[in-house]
């Protein structure tokens, strides 16, 4: 916003009375307290806040409204001071969120709402904020009936649900270049676990061993636990000192699990842990 100037062009704002707006979105008020009128307008002040667009506060018969700039211009001069939503890039598309009544979502991957518009006015985009989880994965919370419990949806499965279709049955989505804030549409596709999991290994974003979020072992405990079982050591012994199932250790000393650490693999039959078990506790 611009402070005032002898360039700028006003009208009054309709529906607003006391109130001004410029051609170059300033706004100022005729209004002194108490029913009186100024003789000299003064200018508004224009709140800003963080992912939201700049806002006025105007009063109508006794209430406070905060109200976007932009719907303002477009109310009084039949446009906005620039676009309240400029495109990614040209061809970007817009369709309606199939289930979700106010939602819009794009070919690029943004998400605007037309919900909570308050009073009649012209509606400008508002664009929402994404939530990015710890996997790189971006969220927005949808409302199906204003005022009820949000759902949290993944912006991927959005785009694709929009513009492609309904999640074919064992499929999932996957991104084409392994960026998981990548949501353009030509980057997304519904294809297999499988091949979703051959895309992550290609692009290396496959998580396993410490870099596993929920890892309960480091990789000095299974090679421990490795060099132990290849001693002679029980499974159930194993399982009870590191704190795991005795399942997770026959995964580790056998080499299903935790496939890039170090140390001695043990197969073949009476190779596992629960046939050394077995073995063992016959003899007792």
């Amino acid at each position: 916003m611009l402070s005032e100037s002898t360039t700028e062009d006003w009208l009054p704002i309709p529906g607003f009375p006391g109130y001004d707006i410029s051609d170059q979105g300033n706004i100022r008020s005729w209004h002194a307290g108490a029913g009186a009128r100024r003789t000299i307008p003064k200018l508004n002040k224009i709140h800003y806040r963080p992912g939201c667009q700049p806002c006025a506060q105007l009063f109508r018969a006794g209430v406070n409204n905060v109200i976007p700039v932009e719907r303002l211009m477009l109310l009084t001069f039949g446009r906005t001071l620039a676009s309240a939503l400029p495109p990614c890039h040209t061809g970007e598309e817009w369709c309606a969120v199939p289930g979700f009544p106010g939602y819009e979502v794009s070919s690029c991957g943004r998400v605007t709402s037309t919900q909570n518009q308050r009073m009649d006015l012209p509606y400008i985009p508002r664009a929402l904020q994404f939530l990015s989880g710890r996997t790189g994965y971006q969220y927005v919370c949808l409302y199906r009936i204003a005022g009820e419990k949000g759902q949290r949806c993944a912006v991927h499965r959005l785009v694709l649900e929009t513009f492609v279709g309904p999640c074919p049955t064992g499929t999932q989505t996957c991104h084409n270049d392994g960026d998981p804030g990548n949501n353009h549409l030509a980057n997304l596709r519904w294809d297999s676990p499988k091949n979703n999991h051959a895309d992550r290994r290609q692009h290396g974003t496959v998580r396993s061993g410490e870099a596993v979020l929920t890892h309960k072992l480091t990789t000095g405990d299974v090679v421990a636990i490795r060099e132990q079982f290849a001693a002679g050591e029980l499974g159930s012994v194993l399982a009870a000192r590191f704190g795991v199932y005795r399942r997770t250790i026959g995964g580790i000393t056998s080499g299903h699990t935790w496939k890039d650490a170090p140390g001695p693999r043990s197969r073949g039959i009476g190779g596992s842990w629960y046939n050394r078990d077995r073995v063992e506790r016959s003899h007792d």
